[in-house]
């Protein structure tokens, strides 16, 4: 899916030149506000979106240390 985006988004001698690292990001829903929790369940009953009715109940976390590897040795590499 991102990659598909990334070609439209991007011509080609821009993604020639670049290393994409993808980081789904942080998202727990029980630490929420209320009025924030409520505009995503809104948003995932009416859209019948079975993911984001699962991230509701298991927070996702794309950014932890450990999904961070490839990035910090290509850093490591580069410098």
């Amino acid at each position: 899916m991102l990659a598909g985006w990334i070609e439209k988004a991007l011509p080609e001698r821009v993604r020639s030149g670049i290393r994409v690292f993808p980081l789904a990001g942080r998202f727990d829903y029980a630490k929420l506000r209320r009025p924030h929790k409520a505009m995503i369940w809104l948003a995932a009953n009416v859209l019948r979106n079975k993911d984001v009715k699962d991230q509701m109940k298991t927070p996702v976390d794309g950014v932890a240390k450990e999904k961070l590897g490839e990035l910090l040795e290509f850093l490591k590499g580069s410098g």
